[in-house]
């Protein structure tokens, strides 16, 4: 069972990306954005700059993901009978 304290930061933690998001996309000027969910404007650039040094860390890292399914994948077998 999940914990209610986990539970509000993982809505807080979805609600931060989709503002961010928002912000990213450009539609709304960032002012009227923040003051419509309530936000300081330096609490979003604050946001925005880790959201893209998470994405920065993320992308240049050197680590394979695991994977996170549970089907095994199959060796492929050399067909002998193909010609080239």
């Amino acid at each position: 069972m999940v914990s209610a304290a986990r539970r509000i930061g993982s809505i807080k933690q979805k609600k931060k990306t989709r503002i961010v998001l928002e912000g990213l996309r450009g539609e709304e000027n960032i002012a009227a954005l923040c003051h419509r969910e309530g936000v300081s404007e330096s609490l979003y650039y604050s946001w925005s700059k880790d959201f893209m040094e998470a994405g920065k860390k993320r992308l240049a890292s050197d680590t394979v993901r695991q994977s996170t399914s549970n089907i095994d994948v199959m060796p492929v077998r050399h067909n002998s009978k193909i010609r080239y």
